[in-house]
This record gives structure tokens, sequence and C-alpha cells, in this order.
């Protein structure tokens, strides 16, 4: 992969920290766990979102979060499941079911926005990976190695603006 100078290439899981959502619940519907106050992003949300994740469809009470993942705002969500590679950035503390993934860039030297905008062009590699068993995954395995053409976080930040100037248009 041939690079513009000052740039790297650089594995996904050397930008930002990447964990899988969780929800150990079985039946995944039992009552219990739901209609509390932490908003339940499921792939589903994430894939009916644009740029960033304003809605979601379920909430997780208290037992609910106890058997889950809390995320913080500016996480980039990542479908690892039926439609791979979708991305959302959170706007709002989220806990996700395990068919999705989150990305924590590291403060410093990832730019939220930028990040989310090379995963989107990464989504067909990621799709071309995948395994089809009763329905399409990727894991971890797939996702922290990913290769990354990288700027220096300044450059980043300009990239990232004009992606957004170009959004609001």
């Amino acid at each position: 992969m041939k690079v513009p100078e000052g740039w790297n290439i650089r594995k996904l899981e050397e930008l930002a920290s990447i964990e899988r959502g969780k929800f150990s619940v079985r039946p995944r519907n039992d009552p219990r766990y739901f209609g509390g106050s932490m908003p339940f992003v499921q792939t589903g949300d994430i894939t009916s979102s644009n740029m960033f994740l304003y809605h979601y469809t379920q909430t997780l009470n208290d037992e609910g979060i106890a058997v889950s993942k809390v995320f913080p705002k500016d996480t980039i969500l990542i479908t690892i499941a039926a439609n791979i590679g979708d991305t959302a950035i959170t706007t709002f503390e989220v806990a996700c079911t395990d068919s999705v993934v989150a990305i924590c860039p590291n403060s410093g030297q990832t730019d939220v926005y930028w990040l989310k905008n090379v995963l989107e062009t990464k989504k067909g590699d990621l799709d071309a990976q995948s395994t089809q068993n009763a329905q399409k995954n990727i894991n971890l395995q797939v996702l922290r190695p990913l290769l990354l053409a990288t700027p220096s976080l300044p450059e980043q930040q300009k990239i990232a603006q004009i992606l957004s100037t170009w959004d609001k248009a």
C-alpha cells in the first residue's frame, strides 16, 4: 500500500481501543432487562443512522446494564453481523449487543470523524472477509489488524473538517 509522504500504515488497534458489545442474557428478549434509561444499540439502529447515532429502539434498565457493556459518547460503532461494516458515531453513552463493536479512538492520536470516514471506505473489504453461518459476520481478529493509511492528527483533523463541510452541504 503506497501512502503520501508523512503518512504511515497503521493497524486499527494502534489507533483505537476495540471492544465487542456485550449482552449475555438468553433468551435475548427477556423483559426483566429492558425499559430503563440506557440506550441499547443494535445493528438496525446503526444501519438506519447516517454519520451520527441519534436514535435507538430499546433501552436497558439497571439489571440490563449489569449484563452489558457501556461505551462513551464519541465512540464509533461498527456492525459485525448481517450488515457488515455499517458505522455511526455515538452522541451519548450506549450499551450494545454483541453484534456491534465499539471503536474508541485514542485521544490525541486519532480524530473520530476522520476514522469513521476511513472505516466507511473499508466496508467492502470487511464484507469480503466475512464468514457465513446462519448470517454473515466478522470478528475482532479481522478488525484489530485492519491496515489504514494514517496521516498525522493535524492532517486527520483537516481532512475531517473538509468532509464535515461536504456532509453539511
